[in-house]
């Protein structure tokens, strides 16, 4: 994240100003060169995205986009586990594989 929004600083597009909640973090916010690029770029790339939800029909969408849904909330969840204290990935009973075990070579 980071290297993107130096890139986008460098580029006269976004600047950091001061979190007034928080001193430790910033704000991000778009310069007026990056509104500018901004209005330019989303009716582009919403054609674009019209485009390919046509080229894969509605019901195809719909499934990619609710995927795409549960995708994320497994990997907050993930995330949000793996924070706590003692806690790694959990393996539904089912689902993915179980861990491998190692012999004190690294090997299986």
């Amino acid at each position: 994240m980071t290297f993107r929004v130096r890139r986008l600083e460098r580029r006269g597009h976004a600047e950091r100003i001061d979190n007034p909640s928080d001193g430790r973090s910033y704000l991000i916010r778009l310069t007026p060169d990056g509104r500018k690029l901004l209005n330019k770029a989303r009716p582009r790339f919403r054609s674009y995205a019209e485009a390919v939800e046509a080229r894969l029909g509605g019901p195809k969408t719909t499934a990619l986009r609710e995927s795409l849904i549960e995708l994320r909330q497994a990997i907050d969840e993930e995330l949000a586990a793996a924070a706590r204290p003692h806690r790694g990935p959990r393996i539904a009973s089912g689902v993915g594989t179980p861990p491998c075990r190692m012999n004190e070579r690294g090997s299986r």
